[in-house]
């Protein structure tokens, strides 16, 4: 089963990332070597970074001119989400855009959950119970 390949970045030397099969091409791919041959250069997004690991998208990028076909959209809104909250209410629910682009509605109003505090007990407590 392949799983991808692994391509080198040439603006950060000695750094390399996998690029899955399903980030090679908008359709199902069997076989990695049918698109990519080794040595070839190809355009590349960061998805993901984790830890050292970088997971890299073939798919967004247009492989002529470089140029990304999934931009993340940038609203004024969010310069507003990066800073330290001033104090000010503003009440009614909060709309943001999160990194994904999915936008995220959060309102002030919390729903108390249904169930009971669940009651934490030391460990000399279990060992008193069980006596």
């Amino acid at each position: 089963m392949d799983t991808g390949c692994f391509v080198q970045l040439t603006d950060f030397r000695g750094k390399e990332g996998l690029v899955h099969v399903s980030q090679i091409a908008n359709r199902r791919i069997s076989n990695t070597k049918d698109f990519v041959k080794r040595d070839q250069e190809v355009y590349v997004k960061v998805i993901s970074v984790s830890g050292q690991k970088l997971s890299l998208s073939m798919r967004d990028v247009d492989q002529n001119s470089g140029k990304d076909l999934l931009p993340l959209k940038k609203s004024l809104d969010d310069d507003a989400f990066r800073t330290n909250p001033s104090g000010v209410n503003n009440r009614g629910p909060t709309t943001r855009t999160g990194l994904s682009g999915i936008r995220i509605v959060e309102e002030d109003d919390a729903i108390p959950s249904r169930r009971p505090p669940k009651r934490m007990s030391s460990s000399l407590e279990k060992w008193e119970a069980k006596r």
